[in-house]
């Protein structure tokens, strides 16, 4: 329940020592992107920016990220390609940043543009960091510029990233593995 969520979460951020505390500043604005409050979400991504300190280049990417899916789904395209270059700038080993501008770039109508970032984000290796997740898509685009990994790696290279994997899953709470 988002609406407890966010009551729980300011209330946290207003009590504790540092009221600047990025991750929960995160947490806020994702809550206010799930209730479609877009502009709420864009003051608390900003507010979170601000409040890291930049040690980790792939959160800040993270937080560009989030930043730049709430001016797209405000029809800002100009806004949330800015935002997904900065994300691009602070981890470009990430592929979300590319997949994100060439979405933006479809948008404006510029398909070479968003095909040549499409390209990018194929080709960007996978990585124990590497972090795609459904969340930073709304239900249309996901399915749309997901990206299959299969489809552009050769079989021998999948072969050897996937031999000898084991995986573990751990859930809790409302969970949809699709």
């Amino acid at each position: 329940n988002s609406d407890r969520n966010l009551r729980i979460m300011k209330k946290v951020l207003r009590d504790s020592a540092q009221g600047d505390d990025y991750l929960m500043l995160w947490h806020i604005a994702k809550e206010h992107s799930n209730l479609s409050n877009r502009r709420q979400a864009l003051y608390f991504y900003e507010k979170a920016i601000e409040s890291f300190d930049g040690g980790d280049r792939l959160i800040t990417s993270r937080l560009y990220i989030g930043l730049a899916k709430q001016y797209r789904l405000l029809g800002d395209y100009r806004g949330a390609l800015s935002n997904a270059g900065k994300a691009a700038v602070a981890y470009g080993a990430w592929r979300e940043p590319y997949s994100e501008m060439a979405e933006d770039y479809f948008f404006l109508g510029d398909a070479e543009a968003g095909e040549a970032c499409l390209k990018i984000a194929r080709d960007i290796p996978l990585h124990d960091r590497q972090v795609e997740r459904a969340e930073l898509y709304d239900s249309a685009s996901f399915e749309k510029f997901c990206l299959n990994v299969r489809a552009s790696t050769p079989q021998a290279e999948i072969a050897k990233h996937a031999s000898g994997i084991s995986v573990r899953l751990l859930a809790g709470g409302d969970v949809c593995l699709a």
